[in-house]
């Protein structure tokens, strides 16, 4: 066994099922990407996506959150606001800000503890910056929607009567990634389920890592599709059914809440050389 392999602590949550993993340690920005990569397999821990922690503490601030990436998300920061709650750094109903890669405004969180290590936790979004139009063609097929950018992500959201098939993903995650220039992307179909229920399956890709994958939920995609529904008709909180349960998204906040919970946590080793 090498002198350099390196053991990592870290958390596992999961914000509405998007398995997110945090590191706790410090880990070379360099190395980000391949960390990430180890983590999000199935020999380590599976994880969606994974995020690396700084603590601030100076101000307002409690916590910084650097994706793997460089992208912003919100089930991941809705998470690290359950994980601040866990940790006793704050207390269930006090309202505390964090910060995430992708932007630089301070946002505000709010966590209630629900059961042992599950939480309900509420937080503002950034503004998106854009929402326009787009046609695209992907795999053959014409496809009609919105494109909302928000600091470090953006989302491509069509009204459809079924899923895309693979392919079809795969060419508009490509279309989404080549049109946004963000360091993550979304492709976000959706129908109506009921009054102020939508339904979506979210298909996430981001650039640093060459990660695509079908998220159990996406915090900033069902705030997207919020925005987009508003453009039509002025609308409150909606609720956003996704494989992994449900996201609450308010467009005029904006904000999103959903579920967070903590199945485990631990260290992990690193293989020689990866550091």
């Amino acid at each position: 066994m090498g002198e350099s392999r390196v053991h990592l602590r870290f958390v596992k949550a999961s914000p509405c099922s998007n398995t997110t993993v945090f590191i706790l340690d410090k880990v070379p920005r360099a190395a980000y990407a391949t960390v990430a990569g180890l983590i999000m397999d199935t020999e380590y821990l599976a994880a969606e996506q994974v995020g690396f922690l700084s603590s601030l503490q100076n101000g307002e601030v409690l916590f910084h959150l650097e994706m793997s990436g460089g992208e912003f998300c919100g089930n991941a920061i809705l998470a690290l606001g359950a994980w601040v709650v866990k940790e006793g750094l704050a207390a269930p109903g006090q309202e505390f800000f964090l910060t995430c890669s992708g932007t630089e405004k301070p946002l505000p969180y709010a966590v209630e503890r629900i059961a042992a290590g599950c939480f309900d936790v509420r937080g503002k979004m950034p503004e998106a910056l854009t929402m326009r139009p787009v046609a695209m063609e992907a795999a053959g097929q014409r496809f009609s929607g919105t494109l909302v950018t928000f600091p470090g992500i953006g989302h491509f959201c069509f009204e459809t009567t079924a899923f895309p098939d693979q392919v079809q993903y795969d060419a508009l995650l490509t279309a989404v990634a080549k049109i946004s220039g963000a360091d993550a992307y979304g492709v976000i179909p959706y129908w109506r389920q009921a009054m102020d229920t939508w339904q979506i399956r979210p298909y996430i890709g981001v650039a640093a890592t060459g990660s695509r994958v079908y998220e159990k939920s996406c915090g900033s995609g069902s705030l997207a599709l919020a925005l987009t529904l508003s453009e039509k008709e002025e609308r409150g909180r909606l609720r956003i059914l996704q494989p992994g349960g449900m996201i609450m998204a308010d467009p005029k906040e904006p904000s999103i809440s959903t579920t967070v919970c903590f199945p485990c946590e631990g260290g992990l080793w690193l293989p020689d050389g990866v550091i």
